[in-house]
């Protein structure tokens, strides 16, 4: 996280797992992010894309084979309604209407101070909301996301809970202390970029010497790729679950519309919601433009815009991007 936390900020984060900004939006801004996601319904909930990712991507040759994937895939999709029916009345990622206006509130009010000079790919936004009666995703490390496909393992999200959080309340989010500590964070961008390196030797490059997502699906050994990407979602699910239990966690009590950062890649999780009234948080995922080796898309949960816009910590401002149209100031991965 050096270069991409200010100094003050990476202290706060290797002792505590988080980092307080300072800043707290202001009403009105409150008001139009629920009132954004107010009108949608929990249907349009869209979190089980990624969990479809995981699965391998393999072509289908025989009639048995495709046979098998279409009951598969039934039982899937009533896996994923059955634990709809549980996990948050809403879960809806993309690029929203209100993410400029949260930036540019966010950079405004001073959020170059918690930063480096490295800047951030900001890849989509999230609201989640959900009563007493409904689960969150539970003790989790956001493993490597097919459908995101560029990110890094020093991802910042900008956490914002729309109502205070305490103890009473409930519904803390909960980190991982002292980051620096754990083996999982001394590794944390290693295996990414292995992965990377895997899929360019056998899907190629695109001119800037990046393999795209597209490029990755639809090379002639991608039945090699989608087996490496297997072993890696693997191997993600039994680190994970080795750790449950042993990870000594903070959670975090929060003012309503307070801006916190954390590491998604790190563990993390939700206490119980106590209150009759929903709790909602708002979460925009930002990425350091670390040279991975992959290519960031345009697009991901069945064309659902993402890495729209470019934090320049260096200029204090953002700013619109199309990675797929330019050459973004990439930097090298830090050892």
């Amino acid at each position: 996280m050096k270069k991409v936390l200010s100094e003050q900020a990476l202290e706060q984060f290797f002792e505590n797992g988080f980092v307080r900004t300072g800043i707290i939006l202001p009403e009105n801004l409150i008001d139009l992010i629920r009132t954004e996601y107010g009108d949608q319904p929990g249907s349009r909930s869209n979190w089980n894309y990624f969990a479809r990712s995981a699965e391998k991507r393999r072509r289908l040759k025989g009639v048995s084979d495709r046979i098998r994937a279409a009951l598969g895939n039934l039982r899937s999709r009533r896996a994923d309604a059955e634990v709809q029916s549980h996990l948050y009345e809403k879960a809806l990622y993309g690029s929203s209407g209100v993410l400029y206006a949260v930036l540019d509130q966010c950079l405004k009010s001073g959020l170059v101070e918690s930063l480096d000079e490295i800047p951030l790919l900001v890849g989509h936004d999230i609201l989640l909301q959900g009563s007493k009666y409904h689960m969150s995703f539970g003790f989790h490390d956001d493993g490597f996301g097919w459908d995101i496909f560029f990110q890094t393992g020093d991802d910042v999200s900008i956490y914002i809970p729309l109502q205070s959080l305490d103890e009473s309340s409930g519904g803390r989010l909960c980190v991982e202390k002292r980051p620096g500590d754990s083996s999982i964070f001394q590794e944390r961008n290693e295996y990414i970029v292995r992965f990377a390196d895997f899929c360019r030797i056998h899907a190629g490059s695109d001119s800037y010497g990046r393999v795209t997502r597209l490029a990755a699906e639809q090379c002639s050994r991608s039945d090699l790729i989608d087996e490496e990407y297997q072993r890696l979602s693997d191997w993600i699910v039994s680190r994970r679950e080795s750790q449950q239990g042993q990870v000594q966690m903070n959670p975090i009590d929060a003012g309503r519309g307070e801006v916190i950062l954390f590491n998604n890649k790190m563990f993390h999780d939700v206490e119980p919601w106590r209150l009759a009234e929903n709790r909602s948080v708002y979460i925009v995922r930002c990425s350091p433009l670390y040279e991975m080796g992959l290519a960031p898309p345009s697009s991901f949960l069945n064309d659902v815009e993402c890495n729209r816009y470019l934090i320049e910590p260096s200029h204090a401002s953002f700013r619109a991007v199309r990675p797929e149209k330019e050459d973004l100031p990439f930097v090298p991965v830090p050892s």
